[in-house]
């Protein structure tokens, strides 16, 4: 769903979406913190979060799972 001006934050209840491949929330107006429920998506292939007003860091746990994706396209921590 990228550049849809979606606003607010990321639900963390898209970590129960187990079988979901690909996540693309990028160009959006999304802010918080990205929640550490999506390390539970360990299917996903694709992560595109960039583009928001997302604050912290990238959760570990989203790290953890992910570090060998195909693609990982996330905020820098600020």
């Amino acid at each position: 769903m990228p550049d849809n001006s979606l606003i607010r934050e990321i639900p963390s209840e898209l970590g129960e979406l187990l079988g979901l491949t690909s996540l693309d929330l990028s160009e959006n107006q999304l802010s918080g913190e990205i929640p550490a429920e999506l390390g539970n998506l360990t299917n996903l292939e694709w992560v595109f979060l960039k583009g928001n007003a997302l604050m912290g860091c990238v959760p570990q746990s989203l790290l953890d799972a992910h570090g060998d994706a195909n693609r990982l396209d996330l905020p820098v921590c600020n």
